[in-house]
């Protein structure tokens, strides 16, 4: 059944998922491109101010519900707005803009972890804060993103006059998986910082 709906899903959507997938890519290489080229003491910013946020974790009682109440903001802020952006009329090439800075984020922060940990332990916590959190986080961020691109594409192209209560039901119903997911991710991220700051603290 599970299977069956996901073939479906990728079959329909499948346009709008390589867009936003390339839309993300796009992004990682635009973060590396812009790491490389970033003057040194741009960098030597960027990375001191990670290094301040584990230092302050090592040094005061890291509290772990922190990570996930702070991963919760953030989630709630980008779906109210990434809603907001799909029933305006120029939002979709803003969500557009979004995915890219995810993706530039993302290659940064990776960056970022390899400058601090070096190599041997910035595998690690790639594996830990990068690949096992995005694992979950990526596919329900390009299905949410998949939706309200398709809302907005209802809303201001010809099919304005197919919009139901179906389609605000499987809106919210997007809403809803992918947050559950995303708190998911936050939860395997809240476990990867705690096994991360330990491993800072030996370094």
């Amino acid at each position: 059944m599970l299977k069956k709906w996901f073939k479906e899903y990728i079959e329909i959507n499948k346009r709008d998922i390589l867009l936003v997938v390339c839309l993300l890519m796009m992004g990682v290489i635009i973060g590396i491109g812009a790491y490389v080229f970033a003057s040194a003491q741009v960098k030597d910013l960027a990375i001191s101010s990670v290094r301040e946020v584990f230092d302050i974790s090592k040094t005061e009682t890291y509290v772990s519900t922190n990570v996930i109440l702070n991963g919760l903001k953030a989630d709630v802020i980008l779906i109210v707005v990434l809603a907001m952006l799909s029933v305006t009329l120029f939002g979709r090439w803003i969500i557009y803009l979004i995915m890219i800075l995810k993706g530039a984020a993302l290659s940064v922060y990776t960056i970022l972890l390899f400058n601090i940990f070096g190599p041997l332990w910035g595998i690690v916590t790639f594996i830990l804060l990068v690949l096992l959190v995005n694992i979950l986080y990526i596919p329900a961020l390009i299905y949410l993103t998949v939706s309200f691109l398709d809302v907005n594409f209802n809303i201001f192209k010809a099919r304005f006059n197919n919009i139901n209560l179906a389609g605000m039901y499987k809106v919210l119903f997007a809403i809803m998986l992918s947050f559950i997911v995303m708190f998911s991710s936050i939860i395997v991220e809240q476990i990867a910082s705690s096994v991360t700051l330990s491993i800072y603290k030996k370094l």
